[in-house]
């Protein structure tokens, strides 16, 4: 759906860092925009 967003500051897990990547490189959900801005942002 591309909401993948890892919070590396706690979580540093392979399958979260792999499906933020993915949703980013496809473009996908939040990842839509130009110029996304992380929800922690």
């Amino acid at each position: 759906m591309g909401m993948a967003l890892q919070y590396r500051r706690y979580d540093k897990t392979k399958e979260l860092e792999d499906a933020e990547r993915y949703t980013k490189e496809n473009k996908i959900g939040l990842w839509f925009d130009k110029n996304p801005i992380a929800p922690l942002d």
